[in-house]
């Protein structure tokens, strides 16, 4: 062999070494760029499940009320809606301070958060002391048992301010809305 054909050969073997190290290199530059995908992909889901949280109580916000209700008109789900109304709110938050207050509502996420885990139940706050639950597939009487259930755990929270003075907050419940399947 002369030295021209083993300068080629050698350089062919370096080609192909090149040609070996740049498809792995793009392998690991493609994975990366996978798995980036993958974890922006997460964090966009994580995000927008927190933009439908209301941060105060823990509960979903009114954005996803609006969104849930469309989805179950959508697929013709039956539902009932309870509509949560703390009576006297303004009076706790003029008496003992929006702090008190925060903690009240938050108490009431707590208890609706709780209550509302299983057969997907799902609670809401609509507006400063207003809470919706959607009850799909209940029917009004079960609604109404649920409605009292609910009620009953709220009247038991006791909230104790700076000054030591103790709140029990009270709920009105009202069934709002019942629909059936057409």
């Amino acid at each position: 062999m002369c030295n021209s054909q083993i300068n080629s050969t050698i350089s062919l073997l370096e080609e192909a070494e090149f040609i070996r190290a740049e498809k792995r290199r793009n392998s690991v530059i493609i994975g990366s760029f996978g798995l980036l995908c993958a974890v922006l992909a997460f964090f966009a889901l994580k995000i927008k499940q927190k933009s439908y949280i209301d941060e105060l109580t823990g509960t979903f916000n009114r954005k996803y009320l609006n969104k849930k209700l469309a989805i179950n008109e959508k697929r013709n789900i039956p539902y009932s809606v309870l509509m949560l109304d703390i009576d006297d709110f303004k009076h706790v938050n003029d008496t003992f301070g929006h702090d008190a207050g925060d903690i009240v509502l938050q108490s009431i996420g707590e208890i609706l958060n709780y209550r509302c885990r299983s057969k997907k139940i799902e609670a809401f706050r609509y507006g400063g002391e207003e809470f919706v639950v959607i009850l799909p597939e209940t029917s009004k009487e079960d609604a109404l048992i649920i409605a009292e259930r609910l009620r009953k755990a709220i009247e038991k929270i006791v909230v104790t301010t700076k000054d030591n003075v103790k709140i029990s907050p009270t709920a009105r419940i009202t069934l709002k809305n019942h629909k059936t399947r057409e």
